[in-house]
């Protein structure tokens, strides 16, 4: 087994909607925030690779019909399992090399920053939530929440690494897997990362995408979803 590249992905993502990833709370105020994003250790507001590539990884097991009947994450020790191979296996008798995908930590774009700063604007927003007793048609007892999130227009710096291993004198494997991680983006786009996506949160944008393989760079195209689920034209 031979590691025979590493190819990189690098882009910005651009938030479309706002953007709720959950971070700790440390105090409690009263009419405070309810739910804080995750933010660095000097306050600014970050997404998590963890959270990329967990989103990632359960949009392809559903694409791959991986997902078991106990929704579990899907786990084995097949050579040939995509999921697996690019996101990583706690099976037994994998044999297969390391995990193919390394997703970093996405944090604020500078040129964004700079220009939240001149405004004077914050880099959060507070986006407050109720439920409606259905019944009585108006707010439930103890249903007013806080959300922080991070404001649509907001864009962070992400990069990505995909390890091509030579597995017998063969990558051609790896190679190949290598679109399905773009496919895996392109879900992202389509669906939602964070909490809340299916009420408007999490809408994201893949943008200004970059690969070097092989020690070239180039511009990045994901695919589109007719040729993701095999739609004519």
């Amino acid at each position: 087994m031979l590691l025979k590249d590493i190819i990189k992905i690098r882009g910005q993502i651009e938030l479309k909607t706002g953007l709720h990833i959950g971070g700790s709370k440390d105090d409690i105020e009263i009419g405070g925030i309810d739910s804080p994003v995750i933010k660095t250790p000097g306050g600014e507001p970050y997404i998590p690779g963890s959270s990329l590539k967990g989103k990632m990884r359960s949009l392809t097991e559903w694409l791959e019909r991986k997902v078991s009947p106990n929704g579990r994450v899907h786990n084995c020790s097949d050579a040939n399992c995509a999921v697996c191979r690019i996101f990583g296996t706690m099976g037994d008798g994998w044999l297969f090399g390391p995990t193919r995908l390394v997703v970093r930590d996405a944090f604020m774009n500078e040129e964004w920053k700079k220009e939240v700063r001149e405004k004077g604007l914050p880099c959060t927003e507070e986006k407050i939530e109720n439920w409606i007793n259905r019944l009585e048609g108006k707010a439930g007892q103890g249903g007013l929440r806080n959300i922080e999130r991070i404001p649509a227009g907001a864009m962070f710096d992400f990069e990505m690494s995909y390890k091509v291993m030579e597995i017998d004198g063969d990558d051609r494997t790896d190679r190949s897997f290598f679109n399905k991680v773009l496919t895996a983006l392109s879900l992202v786009q389509m669906d939602a990362l964070g909490g809340s996506g299916s009420r408007g949160y999490g809408r994201i944008a893949f943008v200004n995408l970059r690969k070097t393989e092989d020690g070239r760079e180039t511009s990045l195209a994901l695919p589109t979803a007719d040729e993701i689920f095999g739609r004519a034209g």
